[in-house]
């Protein structure tokens, strides 16, 4: 799985580095402890995004899911004024064999999911 947060540039423009940074960061780690309740791992996290593994696809198509439907929690509406704080997130999931080299995840299903995130609309699981 990888889920990317959409608008951070524009909230780094907007807020600042600092502000921004906070922003992005709580909203990666409520991102991150829904995962782990689904059963996932966060193997690691790429800025505005991450990257997550499961051992069962149920439960990571059960992730996103959750992902979704809680993601006026996650990223609630910023008010009219600030519409560049607005801040959007997509999902790619994809299943197949993995490599696991010191922590990190290689292998021809990373590499698909990230092509596959790259068509993700905002607000927007593909699997």
């Amino acid at each position: 799985m990888f889920v990317d947060l959409r608008g951070s540039t524009a909230l780094f423009l907007q807020l600042g580095n600092a502000q921004a940074t906070t922003l992005v960061t709580q909203k990666i780690t409520l991102l991150s402890n829904i995962i782990q309740q689904g059963g996932g791992v966060v193997i690691k996290t790429l800025g505005d995004g991450l990257m997550a593994i499961f051992e069962r696809a149920d439960c990571a198509a059960n992730t996103a899911k959750s992902l979704q439907q809680t993601i006026g929690d996650i990223l609630p509406s910023a008010p009219p004024e600030h519409d560049l704080l607005r801040l959007k997130f997509k999902i790619a999931l994809t299943w197949g064999e993995i490599v696991d080299v010191a922590g990190d995840c290689y292998g021809d299903a990373v590499n698909l999911a990230a092509r596959v995130l790259d068509l993700a609309g905002d607000q927007e699981t593909l699997v």
